[in-house]
């Protein structure tokens, strides 16, 4: 067996598992969130270290995007969160500090190019956690300057857990990242009570997970493998982990569980089988979830399945139901007669040259539109943003007399007047949509650039189109399906002839087939599974963007 025989039997085998309904049942993982307050100061540090100019725009940009990547489980701040109770502008203050220092010493990298990008942003981070540090948090100033001083250098490794000489990049940052939790404990031990060398020990878990996750995921180039055994990572995080749980044991104030469960996920989300066991309620309704499911899926599936079993039926006649006077001609004759027989090469392509040129131009000046509308004060914005809602309210089948008689006073060609006519109904719901997209991105992103030198357009391009792609890609979308499936328009608009009929897309081309005294309802069915294919290896494919457009739409 070949190695491409071998990959291919794998992933039909983890497909073939990823089916399985219990296996795949997900929960979402426990996951304590820093609070509004802390958030909140750590915006106005950042604001006020760039007005002052302690980092540059472009600093300042970059630790935005570094906040959103790493350190994204928060376990050392979310720990001092916890131990400290108070809710003064003091406590706030340091945890907002220890926020920043434990983004200054994470060490979440997967490659070596991962790791200097974390090393540039780092020297930003250093000067903001100086600035912060002198300012409002004075009594960790002095062991902050030792900590982000280059030539700080510990002569010996302190993290020796694992027993190797690891590389020079991983001892220096498990070097700083014991350093700045020992420095954590020294300078909060006078208001708050917590149990000795807790924030060391978590660290040190934290590190260990880490290598632990690398080494699972088959970094090999990257990972420890090639100097210690997964085993021996395994059980010093496992000891690590043990000795926090029972250090946090000793105070009632703390949810241990949720602690614990916290810094042992590494995805948002958990599999059935690790959570505790369901009582009968939970499994009442985990079985209810499932027959709903069920059922609903053979309502959706049972049409699919009777019209591809159908399209291939080489016995059936014109009729669904009837039988061909010269029996069974083969599996694929519907599919020969629909390519040879019909128009639908013409279809095809005048469908592709609609919907692609519709989806180009409905996300080109959607983008734009968006773009002024949401960055832009002029006179009149307010007014045309209400116009561009109110159109949305008028069904574009009240319209079909107007685009007829349209169609003939400009005497266009068919399929470009239908590609203006897309565009335009496109373009007021889309804009809309993207536009309250990016109200969500934060203009100081924008202001940042700008101070740093960079054009409008280059903010543009280089900072709101990149973050806005997943909202972008479902416009592409949307702005594609439609002109593919449209039927009424294009029949509406193509004279009833021989040429006429070339000129439709392939929903329209489709209809004619099923339409009149003679109709191929067999053949019909082959074209509708030709045409279904190609759009829902688009969706399947476009599934990651759909997603993340939508969920990040609601949350922003």
């Amino acid at each position: 067996m070949n190695i491409n025989t071998q990959v291919l039997k794998n992933r039909f085998k983890s497909t073939l598992k990823s089916m399985n309904p219990i296996s795949n049942y997900y929960a979402k993982a426990e996951k304590i969130e820093l609070k509004q307050e802390i958030i909140n100061e750590l915006n106005r540090a950042l604001r006020e270290a760039r007005k002052n100019k302690i980092i540059s725009a472009n600093d300042f940009t970059k630790i935005v995007f570094h906040i959103e990547r790493v350190d994204v489980r928060n376990n050392v701040s979310i720990l001092a969160q916890s131990l400290i109770k108070s809710k003064s502008l003091e406590s706030i203050q340091v945890i907002a500090l220890i926020k920043l220092m434990s983004l200054y010493v994470s060490y979440d990298s997967k490659n070596y190019s991962q790791v200097k990008k974390i090393l540039n942003v780092n020297l930003a981070i250093a000067k903001l956690i100086k600035f912060y540090s002198k300012k409002y948090v004075k009594s960790f100033a002095n062991d902050i300057d030792k900590l982000t001083n280059s030539e700080f250098n510990q002569k010996s490794v302190i993290q020796q857990e694992l027993r190797i000489d690891v590389d020079l990049i991983r001892r220096n940052y498990w070097n700083k990242a014991i350093v700045a939790a020992q420095i954590i404990e020294k300078n909060t031990s006078h208001f708050i009570e917590f149990p000795q060398t807790i924030f060391i020990n978590l660290v040190k878990f934290q590190i260990l997970f880490h290598e632990q996750n690398l080494f699972l995921k088959n970094k090999s180039n990257f990972s420890l493998q090639k100097y210690i055994t997964y085993d021996a990572i395994s059980l010093q995080a496992s000891e690590k982990y043990n000795i926090v749980k029972e250090q946090l044991s000793k105070y009632s104030n703390i949810n241990v569980d949720s602690f614990t469960s916290h810094i042992n996920e590494t995805s948002k989300f958990i599999r059935l089988s690790d959570l505790p066991p369901m009582n009968g309620y939970q499994l009442v309704g985990l079985l209810v979830s499932y027959l709903l499911l069920l059922l609903w899926s053979v309502i959706i599936l049972l049409p699919l399945a009777q019209m591809v079993i159908l399209s291939f039926d080489g016995s059936g006649g014109l009729y669904i139901g009837t039988q061909n006077v010269s029996g069974n001609r083969g599996w694929f004759i519907h599919y020969q007669e629909l390519i040879n027989d019909t128009n639908f090469r013409y279809w095809l392509g005048n469908s592709l040259i609609v919907s692609v040129s519709t989806m180009v131009l409905t996300v080109s000046f959607t983008v734009l539109l968006a773009y002024a509308f949401s960055r832009f004060r002029f006179p009149g914005r307010r007014s045309s943003i209400l116009t561009v809602m109110l159109l949305q309210m008028v069904p574009s089948i009240a319209a079909l007399t107007a685009f007829l008689v349209l169609y003939q006073l400009t005497n266009l060609d068919m399929l470009v007047f239908l590609i203006i006519i897309y565009t335009g109904g496109a373009l007021t719901g889309n804009t809309f949509i993207l536009k309250g997209y990016l109200d969500s991105i934060p203009i100081d992103l924008d202001e940042a650039a700008k101070i740093d030198g960079a054009s409008t357009a280059r903010v543009f391009l280089t900072i709101l189109v990149p973050l806005s792609k997943p909202m972008i890609a479902i416009v592409a979308l949307w702005s594609f399906i439609g002109p593919f499936g449209d039927v009424i328009l294009p029949v509406l608009l193509a004279p009833a002839t021989v040429e006429g009929n070339k000129q439709l897309t392939m929903a329209a081309g489709l209809r004619t087939l099923i339409a009149g005294t003679n109709p191929h309802q067999y053949t019909f069915l082959a074209g509708a599974i030709i045409t279904g294919v190609p759009l829902t290896i688009l969706f399947v494919v476009a599934q990651k963007f759909l997603v993340s457009g939508l969920t990040k739409g609601a949350v922003k």
